[in-house]
C-alpha cells in the first residue's frame, strides 16, 4: 500500500517548484518510504501495469512489498487452481499454496531468481514440485494395518458419544425391549386361544 502525505494546495505548489534534490530531502524528512526518483517511483496504478520483470526488480532492489503483492495477486488464482487440480483437497491446496509463495519470496530475496520474464511458469514449476514432494512424503508413510489387513484409521471410532446420545440410545433400547415383551405376551395369548 502506498501512503500519501496530506498537504495544502499552497504546499503542493511549492513542492512542484522544488528541484529533485530538495524534493528528495523533503520526502526523507516527511515520509522516508516515499521514493522521488521518477525512474524508480511506482504508484499502484503503474505497478499494476508493470511487467513481471519490473516487479521482481522493484522487490529485489528496493524491497518493495507492494510490487510483490501485485505479482502475487496477478497469478494467485492460476497457481492455486493448478495445485487444487493435483491434490484435489482445498485445505491441502491452501497449505501448499502458502509454501509456494514462501519459497518464491525466499528465492527472490536471496537474488537466486534468474528466469527473466518467466515468473508464472517458474512459480507453477515450484508448485508442481511441492505437490510431488507431498505425494512422495505420503507414499513413504506406511499405513497401520490391523490383523485382518484393514487400515486402523478406518476401524477406530475416535469420536466419543456424548452423554445425551448415550441416554437417548439407552431409552430407545428400553422402549424396544418393552415392545418386544408386549409382542411376546400377545403371541402367547394368540397361541392359547
Amino acid at each position: 500500500n502506498i501512503k500519501t502525505v496530506s498537504l495544502s494546495s499552497h504546499s503542493e505548489n511549492k513542492i512542484q517548484n522544488l528541484n529533485k534534490k530538495s524534493l528528495y530531502l523533503f520526502s526523507l524528512i516527511h515520509h522516508p518510504n516515499f521514493l522521488t526518483d521518477t525512474k524508480t517511483y511506482m504508484s499502484m496504478k503503474t505497478l499494476n501495469q508493470a511487467s513481471d520483470t519490473q516487479l521482481i526488480h522493484a522487490f529485489q532492489e528496493r524491497n518493495a512489498n507492494d510490487a510483490l503483492e501485485v505479482l502475487i495477486n496477478r497469478y494467485k488464482d492460476k497457481i492455486f487452481s493448478s495445485i487444487l487440480f493435483l491434490v484435489k483437497d482445498k485445505y491441502l491446496a491452501e497449505d501448499l499454496f502458502q509454501d509456494v509463495f514462501i519459497k518464491v519470496i525466499d528465492t527472490l530475496k536471496s537474488n537466486k531468481y534468474s528466469e527473466e520474464g518467466k515468473f508464472l511458469p517458474w512459480a507453477l514449476r515450484i508448485s508442481h514440485n511441492l505437490c510431488i514432494d507431498y505425494f512422495r512424503k505420503v507414499k513413504r508413510t506406511p499405513p497401520i494395518k490391523t490383523s485382518d489387513n484393514k487400515d486402523i484409521f478406518e476401524t477406530i471410532n475416535a469420536v466419543e458419544e456424548s452423554t445425551e446420545t448415550k441416554l437417548m440410545t439407552s431409552q430407545s433400547h428400553e422402549k424396544v425391549r418393552n415392545m418386544l415383551n408386549l409382542v411376546k405376551k400377545e403371541v402367547l395369548k394368540l397361541r392359547t386361544c
